[in-house]
């Protein structure tokens, strides 16, 4: 079967020495890199990476030796389960259509039955990435259960994600790529994720996978 991914109330004070100024911490490297000549190249379009690069490309920059892989027609996926960004736990997916890099999904992960973990968690990472690309377009805190016994309560609002009483959701685009952080929930668990998708690529890679999906049939 295929694997298609596609993807306020301040509680506490979430931000840790260092974690502004230390974009290593964040899988983030300065936008222009300088050569050994002195002149400066092409920016980065995410992390160390540029959108439209190869697979081989991403797997050699992002130093990637053990994975998962999903190819159907023009339409790649390739999984790594264990990594880390900001020190959380995540797995990340690369997409590729007609092989050039064209989004990145992290899934993050917290210990089980550490539910406000993840509220901290999206702070955390919405902090770092006001930090690096400037207010977002859209940032959403919305209680979809109006009658949530955890309204009054943020320490219990780990729980009220769980259940799909509440959801976080912020937005930004750079022009070259649009990036979704979301946090939201059902049947007790908690799905945290952020989503770098290219611009410009975001029609072939729909296309791409609309295409492989009808193979199967």
């Amino acid at each position: 079967m295929l694997l298609f991914l596609f993807a306020v109330l301040p509680r506490t004070s979430f931000a840790e020495k260092g974690d502004i100024l230390d974009y290593s911490l964040f899988d983030i490297t300065p936008g222009f890199q300088e050569n050994a000549s002195g002149l400066f190249q092409e920016p980065y379009d995410i992390r160390h990476l540029r959108w439209g690069m190869s697979s081989e490309e991403v797997l050699m920059k992002e130093e990637i030796e053990t994975y998962g892989k999903v190819l159907h027609k023009n339409f790649l996926q390739i999984t790594v389960p264990e990594r880390r960004i900001v020190k959380i736990p995540c797995t990340l997916t690369y997409t590729f259509a007609e092989n050039r890099l064209s989004s990145i999904l992290s899934s993050f992960h917290a210990e089980l039955f550490r539910l406000n973990k993840y509220v901290d968690n999206f702070e955390r990472l919405e902090f770092l990435l006001v930090e690096k690309y400037g207010s977002p377009l859209e940032k959403k805190v919305l209680w979809q259960n109006p009658e949530s016994p955890y309204m009054d309560d943020p320490e219990s609002f780990g729980m009220a994600v769980a259940l799909g009483d509440l959801l976080y959701r912020t937005h930004w685009n750079t022009g070259t790529t649009i990036i979704h952080l979301s946090l939201e929930g059902e049947a007790l668990r908690c799905r945290l994720s952020l989503h770098y998708q290219s611009s410009a690529l975001a029609s072939r890679e729909e296309e791409a996978a609309k295409e492989a999906l009808l193979s199967e049939l």
